[in-house]
């Protein structure tokens, strides 16, 4: 490989370049805790000696940006570091070089340039192009704060910024982060940044990451949780889809898209159809690529001459996408040791033509042959194509002399059969000589046929009453089944009304039928104390398609689904009535702090089933919102409150604070290292605080929104 400064040859593992000593990819030599954390470097700080920060422009989850003045270029610089949880791995450190190297030498208008990457304190960071302007998203934010939306005309030159430097990027990779933050509009057009960023993480992690940073996960298509080993240029398409749908109707995508011109009447249909396109769930049904997007978009905005030259590279694509999901065909000319290709075998095609030339006789023959059958119901409609497929034999003089023996067999075993009926009939009957005659003739081989008759009759009886046994002991065991079923539905009843009764503090009204001792004697499963009894049964698990602030992006809806009792803590951990809750904990931190306790954590199911309650409620407390019942956004208490603050932020078991205040982990996972959290927090909103909504998150994650409860199997 080339260093990335002097451009010389070096090996392929070397660490740092034997002729301008530039690090190459360092490894981690120095204490863990003595990494840097970007975040305590403040205005005036020098990196390297040479960068001195001139201002703080934030965190994007996985590295913090500087705005810097290089003194030995003299130059406004931008200087982006990894920040520290990540600086640990030395796998995403390896990764974050890797990358950042391959697009060293990438330069385009459209594109932000990359100049050189090196390490500071055990934190690994990448210098770019200063860019003087502000970022589309406070442009989008300026119209909605205007309640105005975009025309064709603004958005088509923001939007062909961004389609050719995605075209520039699909040439060796793809963006992956694209979002409103990472395209900045200045005098001279449109720049796209962080075209690398997304692959210094597993798929799964960067998710995660983006996850905690509010409304830009939404700009991830769908792959990103449901096939994260599948991810490709088509992801790019989607992100601009929303970009140009959100500038259209100033409004985010969040569930099932509904047609832009629902929401912005000057939107014409074959709008719609461009946008929804690229928003589709399968990348399949997405364009072709970025360009076909692009050519299509500039046609409905009336700037068809701007785009016209992309025609050529789109067929040449879509050629290369045909052969690649085709198998290869072998070559003409001869095959295998001298062998002629399969395809040339004339006699099949012979065949073909010779029965295409039976002409319209043999056709109606058999039209009438198939009417003829169906009137007599010797056939099914089913067997019709059997029946026509099946080729015509030439019947040999042996199988119709068969044919009539068997003939005249069946008819002398009717009339045995018939005569022994027949002995109470007028002696004339029987012998007018029509019956004389017919008497003579099938009383042929009648010894043989008798035999025949009498065995068969003998199976026939076998079989009736093999078939009556299996009748009767199939319906013995369904017998048995109910019931089994009966007995227990009533078993799980008494102890359900129990439970209420005990729970609520009133007494439910008994059956006629059960006796009273037998309702006292029903105790409900015994709970740790701080513990709440969840009753085991049927609930509706997930958000159905109805739920209004359905997030079809994460949520799921796994339909009616039965789960055994248990246990849960009925406040967060550690499950003390007016305790701060503890947060800002990793997956395995909550994990091994229920396991202390001789707890678990809740699977999502045993949480979402505490949450809705025994109504099945949207929320803990009902079907719709309600402001400050629960420490949500809206609220606006903007803090973590102690547990049982809010008395009405109560499910109907019992459980506080399962909307709002803190996410919470889960045992479910969703895929590598990610984990289901659950009931929103104080920083998220009413759709997030629901019982049926979740949040994947990598299990380092220690966000300060984050707690957890635990769950136990109950003592019965």
């Amino acid at each position: 490989m080339k260093c990335f400064r002097c451009l010389q040859e070096v090996p392929d593992d070397a660490e740092v370049c034997p002729y301008c000593g530039q690090i190459i990819k360092p490894i981690l030599k120095i204490d863990r805790d003595k990494i840097l954390d970007p975040s305590t470097l403040k205005e005036g700080d020098l990196i390297k000696d040479r960068f001195e920060i001139r201002q703080n422009l934030g965190s994007g989850g996985i590295g913090t940006v500087f705005k810097v003045y290089d003194t030995k270029y003299d130059v406004i610089s931008i200087v982006k570091m990894l920040n520290r949880e990540f600086c640990e791995d030395q796998e995403i450190r390896n990764r974050f070089f890797d990358e950042h190297r391959k697009v060293l030498e990438v330069d385009h208008e459209n594109l932000v340039k990359y100049f050189e990457i090196d390490e500071f304190r055990g934190v690994p960071f990448i210098v770019t192009q200063y860019i003087d302007g502000i970022d589309l998203r406070k442009v989008i934010n300026a119209k909605k704060n205007k309640q105005q939306f975009f025309s064709l005309s603004e958005i088509f030159p923001i939007f062909d910024g961004i389609a050719k430097a995605l075209e520039k990027i699909h040439t060796f990779s793809f963006h992956g982060d694209l979002k409103p933050e990472n395209v900045i509009i200045t005098a001279s057009g449109v720049k796209v940044t962080d075209y690398v960023i997304s692959r210094v993480l597993p798929p799964q992690d960067f998710v995660s990451v983006q996850l905690a940073l509010g409304d830009v996960y939404y700009y991830l298509s769908p792959e990103y949780i449901t096939a994260p080993d599948q991810i490709d240029q088509k992801v790019d398409i989607y992100a601009l889809g929303v970009i140009l749908y959100e500038m259209l109707t100033c409004s985010i995508p969040k569930a099932e898209p509904a047609p832009p011109s629902s929401i912005n009447p000057d939107i014409r249909g074959d709008v719609d159809e461009i946008v929804l396109k690229a928003l589709s769930r399968d990348p399949e049904k997405r364009f072709c690529c970025i360009e076909e997007f692009h050519y299509e978009f500039g046609r409905v905005a009336g700037r068809e001459g701007k785009v016209s030259l992309l025609k050529e590279t789109i067929k040449k694509k879509k050629e290369e996408q045909r052969k690649a999901a085709k198998p290869e065909k072998k070559e003409e000319g001869p095959g295998v040791e001298g062998k002629p290709p399969e395809e040339e075998k004339p006699s099949k095609k012979v065949d073909l033509f010779a029965e295409e030339e039976m002409g319209e006789e043999k056709e109606e023959k058999k039209e009438r042959k198939k009417e003829l059958l169906f009137e007599e119901e010797l056939i099914s409609p089913e067997e019709e194509e059997r029946i026509e497929r099946k080729p015509e034999k030439k019947k040999s003089p042996l199988a119709l002399i068969l044919l009539i023996l068997l003939i005249l067999a069946g008819g002398a075993g009717a009339f045995v059969f018939l005569q022994g009926k027949g002995r109470n009939k007028s002696e004339s009957s029987l012998t007018s000589p029509k019956t004389t005659q017919r008497v003579a003739r099938k009383s042929i081989a009648t010894p043989q046929l008798t035999v025949k008759a009498s065995t068969n009759q003998v199976k026939k009886q076998a079989n009736v009453a093999e078939s009556k046994r299996k009748v009767e002991k199939t319906a013995q065991k369904v017998k048995v089944r109910k019931t089994e079923k009966k007995v227990a539905s009533e078993e799980k009843k008494r102890v359900k009304e129990t439970v209420k009764a005990e729970a609520g503090g009133k007494k439910e009204s008994v059956s006629k039928e059960q006796k009273p001792e037998k309702v006292a004697m029903a105790k409900p499963p015994r709970c740790p104390p701080g513990m709440v009894y969840i009753p085991g049964g049927y609930f509706i698990y997930g958000s159905p398609p109805d739920d209004p602030y359905r997030d079809s992006f994460f949520d799921k809806y796994f339909g009616r689904t039965y789960i055994k009792g248990f246990c849960i803590d009925k406040y967060e951990y550690p499950n003390k009535k007016g305790a701060v809750p503890r947060s800002g904990v990793t997956y395995t931190q909550a994990y091994n702090l229920c396991k202390a306790q001789g707890k678990r954590l809740c699977t999502e199911a045993e949480w979402e089933r505490a949450c809705k309650g025994p109504s099945n409620n949207l929320f803990p407390y009902g079907m719709s919102f309600k402001n400050r019942a629960c420490n949500t956004s809206e609220a606006g208490f903007g803090k973590i409150l102690p547990s049982g603050s809010l008395p009405g932020c109560k499910s109907g078991f019992g459980v506080y604070d399962m909307s709002g205040n803190l996410l919470e982990w889960t045992a479910t996972m969703t895929a590598q290292n990610m984990f289901v959290t659950k009931g929103g927090s104080y920083r998220r909103t009413k759709g997030e605080s629901r019982c049926s909504a979740r949040r994947p998150k990598a299990y380092f994650r220690h966000d300060k929104d984050i707690g957890f409860r635990c769950c136990k199997d109950a003592n019965y």
